[in-house]
């Protein structure tokens, strides 16, 4: 009987140990930008990719059981993307059930908003502002979304660890 309680303390006892010299991380994600802000999250431990929704002013943590490099990729909204989308639709209606009655200057400027929705279209596919680093074991990565209202687009800060 001694015995089964002698291997369940060492049991015990190693489970603790091994949690006390396992390391972990995390990559916190704060959202200063006035509006909600979604991004994929690649952390140390885990080959997979995390999708998550940051509404304004909040922060969200992901956990890593261990340090090491990790991206931070911002994905556009399906909100604007389908705003873009219906934008088009109503100026093309426009332009082929009004065509006759609009001016040339009138077609012209429809014509360019739609080239620079086509263009803002385009630039949802490609990837977004990235951030990406190294996160030491026991540390805190920091990352900062912010939207920068001259140039209309978002962008990421890495304020601790090494980033790139």
């Amino acid at each position: 009987m001694k015995r089964k309680k002698f291997s369940r303390a060492t049991l015990l006892f190693g489970l603790m140990l091994v949690f006390l010299l396992s390391s972990c991380s995390f990559v916190r994600i704060q959202n200063v930008a006035v509006s909600t802000a979604t991004v994929s999250v690649r952390v140390p431990d885990s080959g997979k990719t995390y999708v998550r929704t940051i509404r304004s002013g909040a922060i969200v943590d992901v956990f890593s059981s261990h340090g090491g490099s990790y991206t931070i990729t911002m994905i556009e909204s399906e909100e604007y993307i389908n705003f873009l989308k219906d934008l088009r639709s109503e100026i093309e209606r426009k332009l082929f059930s009004e065509g006759k009655t609009l001016t040339a200057e009138e077609v012209v400027r429809l014509t360019e908003n739609l080239k620079q929705i086509d263009s803002s279209l385009e630039q949802t596919r490609l990837p977004g502002a990235t951030c990406s680093g190294y996160v030491p074991d026991f540390d805190t990565v920091v990352v900062v979304i912010s939207f920068d209202d001259f140039n209309a687009n978002w962008s990421l800060s890495c304020s601790s660890g090494s980033s790139n």
